[in-house]
């Protein structure tokens, strides 16, 4: 198999992830964090192609089949394409016990050295060859102590470097190749171009959340027809550009592991409506329902960076046992009740700031009213039937 074939092989596995709904995962050495889905392992397409890998690596290294481990596999696809590499570690900096996330992109291939300079317009400098070598001299020790060692690509900043400390495979460690990884989002791009995808994914502080996420503009107007120009800017966001990888049209920020989308739902005042989700760290993966358009549209026209102020604004009109039931209601021991919405605003952004809305309006004995919504800023709408949009259902899919 010569190395487009790989390549394309590979693409074509990440995209039968996302058709089918599925995690990405490939390579999991050791405990990692995340509640990760082994679907090379668990999957009859991934026993397939794992299969086909081992053979290739076999004939590539001159070693029986029985003795090639996912290890000696890496170093295969790093020979041909690069590979994401996410390391789970933990601090206790904020004084909760917490995972981190340290990610890079590595290779051993001399074409993905060349192809990142190319698209900087760049001669590949003698560094770059020079930190190949120095590394390809020590695969041999490096795997013999379970180790990885390659060349790590930046291609936001165009360099090579060879680090200096080396991977453990064993020690929480997570292995995409790059073409699994731009198939996949290949796929979930071509859905959302006709559909509203509802994904539930971990945040790196292993708090679960959900995102809704579209590539079809008719939909995005259909959320925010009051406010076209914020439609407009909003589609636009979902659309950074892109340059051409291994026949894909891709980013950086996926070849690092991101999908860079539009946060469908935001209120229409917030400044910036972008997020990134980690492809890696994806859970579950649905088609919008009818049912669900209810919930993104919940906070379109709310003013969610008035929301402390106005909040204030009634506290300071409460009596004292209005303030004291607010208080519990909040689960406050702070007598200065503002102070801790603050705190709470300053942890939990936006998610805090929905919540005290919400209350605000559920309580209406104290926040006589509340409702929120900010009139539209433009003389302008759009009306579209959300029949022209494809909805889900719940059911599962098999794969």
């Amino acid at each position: 198999m010569d190395k487009q074939e790989l390549r394309q092989m590979l693409q074509s596995y990440g995209r039968a992830l996302a058709e089918n709904h599925l995690p990405l995962t490939f390579f999991v050495g050791g405990d990692v964090e995340f509640g990760r889905v082994d679907t090379l392992n668990q999957t009859e397409a991934g026993k397939v192609l794992k299969s086909i890998l081992e053979d290739e690596a076999s004939q590539t290294f001159n070693v029986d089949k029985e003795y090639i481990d996912e290890l000696l596999l890496t170093y295969y696809l790093m020979l041909n394409t690069s590979v994401l590499i996410e390391h789970t570690a933990h601090g206790v900096a904020t004084g909760v016990y917490q995972p981190t996330v340290v990610r890079g992109v590595f290779t051993l291939d001399e074409d993905e050295i060349r192809d990142m300079y190319k698209l900087h317009r760049m001669e590949v400098p003698d560094k770059a060859w020079k930190d190949l070598n120095n590394v390809a001299n020590s695969i041999p020790t490096s795997y013999n102590m379970s180790k990885i060692k390659a060349v790590k690509l930046d291609w936001q900043r165009c360099k090579t470097t060879n680090p200096r400390a080396l991977m453990n495979y064993d020690d929480g460690i997570h292995i995409i190749p790059t073409d699994v990884l731009v198939g996949y989002l290949d796929k979930l791009k071509e859905t959302a171009r006709t559909a509203i995808l509802k994904i539930t994914y971990k945040r790196v502080n292993t708090a679960t959340r959900e995102q809704y996420v579209t590539l079809n503009k008719d939909a995005i107007n259909m959320i925010y027809k009051e406010d076209l120009r914020f439609a407009n800017d909003f589609y636009e966001q979902c659309h950074p550009s892109t340059f051409l990888y291994h026949g894909v049209h891709t980013n950086v920020e996926a070849l690092n592991g991101f999908w860079k989308v539009g946060d469908l739902g935001i209120s229409r005042f917030s400044f910036n409506g972008g997020r990134h989700i980690s492809l890696s760290r994806i859970m579950d993966i649905k088609l919008a329902t009818q049912k669900d358009l209810s919930a993104i549209k919940r906070y379109v026209n709310v003013d969610l960076d008035s929301v402390l102020d106005i909040f204030a604004h009634y506290v300071t009109m409460l009596d004292a046992e209005g303030k004291d039931k607010v208080m519990r209601d909040l689960g406050s021991n702070d007598p200065d009740l503002i102070k801790f919405v603050q705190m709470q605003m300053t942890i939990f952004t936006t998610t805090y700031q929905k919540f005290l809305h919400d209350y605000m309006v559920n309580n209406q004995e104290w926040f006589k009213g509340y409702t929120g919504i900010k009139q539209s800023q433009y003389e302008n709408s759009y009306n579209l039937s959300s029949s022209e949009i494809k909805f889900g259902s719940t059911a599962e899919i098999d794969f």
